[in-house]
């Protein structure tokens, strides 16, 4: 093939036609800029020196498929690429994609080796990856909705099967797998660690075929009307609920006036009935406003869904159960918020305004995953010992302070997290116990050092029976 010009510096070597020269000579700049970085990456200490030939005839590049306006491979020396610079595709994405066959070379002739089989989707990720072809995956929350979209139907595939001779790479999501498959390595692993295993066949035979079982789930809160049958059951379990830090059945007598007259004493068949009836009738006079309620709430909190959940894992070092990838949210006509940590739920009312709808969903769903950190410290705690009014479940309560009112946290909501009232009546020897609470979540160690020093703090004074005075 002739070519009308040659491009070069030190490191690179461009064939062209005359109508490529600026797109080579700008390409060679951003080559420059980019491949010190990408060397550094993929730990690679040699002098490269690379040729690239480029065609904007399409006679001479029978690589091509259908009617791209880019289509590229590498090869030995380094790539070679059609360009049709009046096509659909822009200049950054072609100097990406050119990137991206270079990033081929480079692994296979100064990582890999020549001469070992070609593991497709490593391959793939890898060009990916480190050429920023899906650089607005950058941002987090982009990037877990990303993740979550595309495991959600294809995360059992075993990535080892798929290949580009037989097509079953592209027609499997093959690239979208394999970024994310090259991303959480990289991401979870030291550098030293991730060029060993990219560098390792067998290795990358094993991830290739569970790794998707190591990607924790980032699962997605969603709001939905209760039934009425539920509301029923809410309003019943809270009627005669003694939680000990707050008067549950107060506020069901204040939100629902027409259940005072009622005896706590008397049958529960006959209360029953009544809360049946009023609950009933305010429930069809209000679905409408809670179904509305339910579609607000949702958008409210997917801003901060993906970004607060991804944080919350990372904090507390656990990551979401791969079984859980919805939390409900039901939406009722209720004074108080229940939870079951069994099933990953919550309820919630109406009318709640902004910072008090997030507020709640971050506290509530912080639960649920502290539960799992315990299960993995405390494996010897019943799950009695969950629920109030264990010392367990109070300390539940209490940490919440701590941990929503800290980084990062801080830094993602515009609220201050307050636990129930009565936590801060608590003194030891004339402090606040919340202000001593915080000061061990505050100080410079393990997550699970701060679990364990907090819980025995407050253990012991609970055990010792909490003076609730300022006094000495």
């Amino acid at each position: 093939m002739d070519f009308d010009l040659c491009i070069k510096n030190d490191n690179l070597k461009i064939y062209c036609s005359s109508s490529l020269k600026d797109f080579s000579n700008e390409f060679i700049e951003y080559y420059n800029q980019n491949i010190e970085h990408i060397k550094k990456e993929l730990s690679i200490d040699e002098d490269i020196k690379l040729i690239v030939a480029l065609t904007d005839n399409l006679d001479q590049a029978n690589f091509v498929y259908g009617k791209s306006d880019f289509s590229g491979f590498f090869n030995d020396t380094g790539a070679f690429a059609y360009i049709n610079l009046n096509g659909s595709k822009t200049k950054d994405y072609m100097f990406k994609g050119l990137m991206h066959e270079l990033i081929h070379h480079l692994y296979k002739y100064y990582v890999y080796g020549k001469n070992n089989e070609r593991i497709t989707w490593v391959d793939e990720g890898i060009a990916q990856f480190f050429s920023n072809q899906k650089d607005e995956l950058e941002d987090k929350n982009k990037y877990l909705l990303f993740v979550r979209e595309n495991l959600k139907t294809d995360g059992n595939i075993n990535l080892n099967k798929l290949n580009h001779d037989d097509k079953s790479f592209g027609n499997n999501n093959g690239y979208n797998l394999s970024y994310i498959a090259i991303r959480h390595l990289c991401e979870t692993k030291t550098h030293d660690e991730f060029i060993d295993i990219i560098k390792n066949r067998d290795k990358l035979l094993e991830y290739g075929n569970r790794i998707f079982s190591d990607i924790s789930f980032i699962p997605k809160l969603k709001f939905r009307s209760m039934t009425l049958e539920e509301n029923i059951d809410t309003i019943k379990w809270s009627f005669f609920e003694e939680n000990g830090s707050i008067n549950v059945h107060k506020y069901v007598i204040e939100y629902f006036p027409e259940l005072a007259s009622l005896d706590i004493n008397s049958s529960k068949d006959d209360i029953y009935k009544r809360i049946e009836e009023v609950v009933t009738a305010d429930y069809n006079k209000y679905k409408t406003k809670m179904d509305s309620e339910a579609e607000r709430y949702n958008l409210l909190w997917n801003e901060y869904n993906d970004k607060y959940f991804y944080l919350l894992s990372s904090y507390l070092g656990v990551d979401w159960p791969s079984n859980i990838s919805e939390i409900t949210a039901t939406v009722g006509l209720t004074p108080i918020f229940p939870r079951n940590i069994d099933d990953f739920s919550f309820s919630v009312g109406t009318n709640m305004d902004d910072l008090k709808l997030i507020s709640t969903c971050a506290h509530e769903t912080l639960h649920f995953l502290w539960f799992e950190k315990w299960k993995q410290l405390h494996p010897e705690t019943s799950r009695e010992e969950y629920d109030a009014p264990h010392i367990v479940w109070k300390y539940s309560e209490m940490v919440t302070d701590p941990i929503l009112n800290n980084k990062p946290f801080s830094d993602l909501f515009n609220f201050t997290e307050k636990g129930y009232d009565s936590f801060y009546e608590l003194y030891d020897n004339g402090m606040r116990v919340m202000d001593n609470l915080r000061s061990i979540y505050s100080k410079n160690m393990s997550i699970d050092d701060k679990i364990n020093s907090g819980f025995s703090y407050i253990s012991k004074l609970f055990e010792d029976k909490l003076d609730t005075t300022k006094s000495m």
